[in-house]
């Protein structure tokens, strides 16, 4: 077959205006001619080759571009007679000039005219860009156009090169014999304050006359109303927000995409008024992104109750749903309403079915005069029952959302409605009033990865359904604590539902409007001196509930921490049946850093540090202490007492570290006035001077069990020095290590049996300096360490075949507890 081979190159860009002296210019030379691209595919209007396969036609070649069809990577050697040829994306067009452009070519200095050779927008080569009586691609700024090249070869005889100049012209104006086309190729009209020929001064009027599927808006301010009411229509501006709608705007139709706007309508006067964008009907496939809401407003005092809405999908219609609606890099920013009812800077409400709020920025909502405000709500309508479902807001920018000084709080994120597959993903809420309102029981809502900061209330749950540990382990709160029973009517005024669930900046908030059994979990995190008022602390529960039950409003309420938080200061309980469990504790006051002065408390996985004394129980009954860590206390670790006006006490120490060396402690635990037990222990390393510390002092109490710890390292492994230490039990515990195993001071034989003493030949043996002190019994002992422990029965082990040690007269006094220990501090 006959081949011709063809080259282009694109020449002269000509029109006034367009886009920058000395953009283009064009050269000819043999087989080609070329443009210069200032620079590079830098200039004003870049091309660059195509990265498709037909973009091996294109290339740069020293800052110019050229088209050479005279040959293709598979063999081809030119284009063949009688043809005619499509090659879509050869190369690409792109505006980086400061305002729209109209762009063409025209083709010279060959055979081929403009009616056998064109250049077309997209895949579309009925579009032909030569001006004439045909098309114009429309460009706004930072638009490309993929630009496609028809050759019809049909008029030429002979295989001879052609070497063809096209002309491409770049300019501010429509042509007037030619039609503007997007860079797709399908039709498009263009709107402009001060309009050329072939474009309209109005938008609504494009919208009425447009066969096609956009219109290009140039930046200005058009007061009017905008319907888009044809499916499939793109409405956008030529730069991003320069231009201004003064006026309403609804996309009523499928396929509608709003796109770049700045929307500004006057203050609403009336319900129907009331939404600055909105998409309803039963319109589908609806794109609003890029745009602004900027400063609406209502002025309507007398027009009863309805809201203002920044952009509001609307379902109205119970048998027709709006549906797959995407919202998306919209700023929506100063809502206000004085008058009656709130603002929403986004609204889903009613029958939408699929619906994605994405990447908005939502700010100055409600500016401190609104009755309530919305950045995102999710809800219906009184039209009929039909709610929202899977409904995704996500990665949007919430905040300040700010009510009046009503009893209603601003909210960040609103659920109203009983819809289904409600997602909120990844959102920051700053400065809300009330990070999240959830009203109604909606199914399989889910919040996760959103961050919060300078929330009132992080989240409020009027349904009692929200499961609290899920949003508090998959969110981030910062500090935070979850209630799980709020009082009636502590976060909202009488007249309105109560919320059942609440979660919190603080501790101390939480338990301020708890109810009785609460749980509150609490968030990781630090909570310091400053959350808690002028003490650094945090005290849980009345003063007077000691002489007051009544009084006890925070009783049988459990704090619960999850990932350890931290308490920079001490805790004060202070209401009987308190549950306190997963906290480090690294401060104290008056000496200590964890008090429980009411019965029924439990005191579990927490670690107390940096303090003087550690724990201090005085005289509540039923208190339980398990699986703490006390460490770097610099005198005791613990203390259990039912001395003074508080009665009797019966704590349980139970699967506890007391580590003495880590901070000079003297006495791991130290008992005075109670019975108590202290069981499954780990209490080392008490020192004091002299000798005088020890791992558990019994300074009185009658019927105290020390059974199954580990006691290692401290000057005293048990030191007894009360008038009931006979009533004392020492069992079942590995002792060793120390300088004393166990020395008894106090009145009457302590009984020290079936203990570890580190040998199985006992206490006389073992690994403590001197196994006992004063009058102990230690036989039987068991010939293991636990909790394997065993006692007399093993033959060859009696009470005779050891001696009980001699008394160590350099061992000093061990240090007594304080004066006082009980009081109420």
């Amino acid at each position: 077959m006959d081949r011709r081979k063809f080259i282009a190159g694109i020449g002269a860009l000509s029109g006034a205006g367009a886009v920058g002296t000395g953009a283009f210019t064009s050269v000819s030379a043999d087989r080609s001619v070329s443009v210069s691209v200032a620079g590079d595919a830098n200039a004003f209007l870049a091309m660059d080759a195509s990265s498709t396969a037909n973009g091996e036609f294109a290339s740069i070649n020293n800052d110019q571009i050229e088209l050479d069809f005279s040959d293709s990577n598979a063999g081809g050697d030119g284009l063949g007679l009688n043809s005619t040829y499509e090659f879509d994306d050869v190369f690409r067009i792109t505006n980086q000039g400061t305002q729209p452009v109209y762009v063409w070519a025209n083709f010279s200095g060959g055979s081929l005219d403009d009616d056998n050779i064109w250049f077309y927008p997209g895949s579309n080569s009925d579009r032909k860009l030569n001006d004439g009586t045909n098309e114009v691609v429309t460009l706004p700024v930072g638009e490309t156009v993929e630009v496609g090249v028809y050759v019809d070869t049909s008029v030429l005889s002979s295989i001879d090169t052609q070497n063809l100049t096209a002309t491409l012209t770049a300019n501010v104006d429509v042509p007037s014999s030619s039609s503007p086309t997007d860079p797709t190729g399908e039709d498009a009209a263009v709107v402009s304050e001060d309009p050329d020929d072939g474009e309209y001064g109005s938008i609504q009027a494009a919208i009425d006359d447009v066969d096609g599927t956009t219109v290009f808006v140039e930046p200005g301010t058009y007061e009017e109303n905008v319907e888009v009411n044809k499916s499939g229509l793109t409405l956008r501006t030529t730069e991003q927000r320069q231009a201004t709608i003064k006026g309403r705007v609804v996309a009523s139709s499928d396929g509608t995409t709003l796109d770049g706007f700045t929307v500004s309508p006057p203050a609403a006067g009336s319900t129907s008024e009331s939404e600055a964008i909105r998409v309803s009907g039963s319109a589908d496939d609806v794109n609003v992104r890029n745009n602004l809401v900027d400063g609406f407003e209502r002025d309507d005092p007398e027009g009863g109750f309805y809201g203002v809405d920044g952009i509001n999908i609307f379902g109205g219609s119970a048998d027709d749903s709006v549906s797959n609606v995407v919202v998306t890099n919209n700023e929506v920013r100063s809502l206000r309403n004085a008058d009656q009812g709130g603002v929403a800077g986004v609204s889903v409400q009613g029958n939408v079915d699929g619906a994605t709020i994405t990447g908005n920025t939502l700010s100055g909502i409600g500016e401190g005069v609104t009755s309530y405000g919305f950045g995102v709500t999710v809800r219906g309508t009184g039209n009929h029952d039909e709610d929202p479902a899977d409904v995704t807001v996500r990665k949007n920018g919430i905040g300040p959302i700010e009510s009046d000084d009503g009893p209603y709080l601003g909210v960040g994120l609103g659920v109203e409605t009983d819809g289904s597959n409600l997602a909120f993903e990844g959102n920051t809420i700053t400065d809300a009033e009330l990070g999240v309102e959830v009203k109604a029981a909606a199914g399989a809502t889910t919040f996760s990865g959103n961050t919060f900061d300078g929330s009132d209330i992080h989240l409020a749950d009027v349904t009692g359904n929200v499961g609290l540990s899920d949003v508090l382990d998959n969110n981030d709160f910062g500090e935070a604590a979850a209630t799980d029973a709020v009082k009636p009517n502590s976060l909202r005024p009488e007249s309105a539902t109560p919320y059942q669930q609440a979660i919190l900046p603080t501790i101390s908030s939480a338990l301020d409007v708890s109810a009785t059994g609460a749980r509150i979990d609490v968030a990781p995190g630090t909570y310091g001196a400053d959350a808690y008022g002028e003490k650094p602390g945090l005290q849980i529960g009345s003063q007077d509930a000691g002489t007051d039950p009544a009084s006890a409003p925070l009783a049988d309420v459990s704090i619960v921490g999850r990932g350890t938080p931290t308490i920079d200061g001490w805790v004060q309980i202070l209401d009987p049946g308190v549950t306190f469990e997963g906290f480090e504790v690294t401060g104290e006051v008056f000496g200590y850093g964890l008090a429980a002065f009411e019965p029924d408390v439990t005191i579990r996985d927490v670690t107390v540090s940096d303090v003087t004394n550690g724990v201090f129980v005085p005289s509540a009954e039923n208190v339980v202490m398990e699986n703490l860590a006390v460490e770097n206390y610099s005198f005791y670790g613990a203390i259990v007492s039912g001395r003074n006006e508080f009665g009797g006490a019966t704590p349980t120490v139970r699967g506890s570290t007391f580590d003495g060396a880590s901070g000079s402690g003297a006495v791991g635990i130290g008992v005075v006035g109670t019975d108590a037990e202290i069981r499954g222990n780990s209490i080392t390393g008490n020192e004091f001077e002299d000798e005088g510390g020890s791992g558990v002092a019994h300074f009185s109490g009658a019927e105290v069990e020390i059974k199954e710890n580990t006691i290692e390292d401290n000057d005293d492994g048990v030191f007894l020095a009360g008038t009931d230490a006979n009533t004392v039990t020492v069992t079942k515990n590995d002792i060793v290590g120390n300088v004393v195993g166990v020395a008894n001071e106090g009145s009457g034989e302590v009984e020290a049996t079936g203990n570890w003493w580190g040998s199985e030949a006992g206490p006389g043996e073992g690994s403590n300096t001197t196994g006992t002190e004063g009058s102990v019994d230690a036989d039987p002992w068991s010939t293991a360490p636990g909790p394997d422990w065993n006692t007399n029965g093993t033959p060859g082990f009696t009470a005779s075949s050891f001696g009980t040690g001699e008394s160590d007269e350099s061992g000093g006094e061990a240090p007594t507890p304080p004066e006082n220990p009980d009081a109420v501090q």
